[in-house]
C-alpha cells in the first residue's frame, strides 16, 4: 500500500470512527468507542494514555482535545510506521542467514535516515510557520 492509498484508507476510517458524532473532529471517546467496534480480533483496547501518547500530549489536537482528519491521518500514519519498524526489528532479531540480516539491517538504516529527514522537514515547516505569523503581525 502506497502513501496515497494509506491516506485514503485513513480518511475513510476517520469518517467511520466518527459516525456517532455530528462534529467534524474525533474525540478520545469517539475514537476509543469506534476502535472497539471494529471487527478485528483481538479487540482494540484504547486508553486515555494511548490517546495522549499518539497525540503528543495533545499537541496534535484542537483546542477541545479532538483530532481533525488531517491530524488523525498524520497520527495513524505514524502508528503504521512504528508498527512496520517493530515488525522489521523482530525480523532482524530472528533471522539466521547473514545475507538476510544484512538486507534487513540496511532497510532499518534507510528508514532511520528517512525518519531523520522527516524530523528536519517538520522543524523547518514549524520555523517557516512562525516566520509567516511574525511577518503578518
Amino acid at each position: 500500500m502506497d502513501n496515497q492509498h494509506l491516506k485514503i484508507f485513513l480518511e475513510q476510517l476517520f469518517d467511520l470512527l466518527r459516525i456517532r458524532s455530528s462534529e467534524e473532529t474525533l474525540s478520545f471517546e469517539s475514537l476509543s468507542f469506534g476502535l472497539r467496534q471494529l471487527p478485528v480480533s483481538p479487540r482494540i483496547h484504547f486508553t486515555r494514555f494511548d490517546y495522549e501518547m499518539i497525540t503528543e500530549q495533545g499537541r496534535l489536537t484542537d483546542e477541545k482535545g479532538n483530532l481533525d482528519v488531517s491530524a488523525f491521518t498524520a497520527v495513524m500514519h505514524r502508528q503504521v510506521r512504528h508498527y512496520v519498524r517493530r515488525k522489521l526489528q523482530r525480523s532482524v532479531s530472528e533471522t539466521e542467514v547473514a545475507q538476510d540480516f544484512s538486507h534487513l539491517a540496511s532497510v532499518q538504516l534507510i528508514l532511520s535516515e528517512v525518519d531523520n529527514l522527516h524530523l528536519k522537514y517538520d522543524g523547518l515547516d514549524t520555523r517557516l510557520d512562525q516566520m509567516h505569523v511574525s511577518s503578518a503581525a
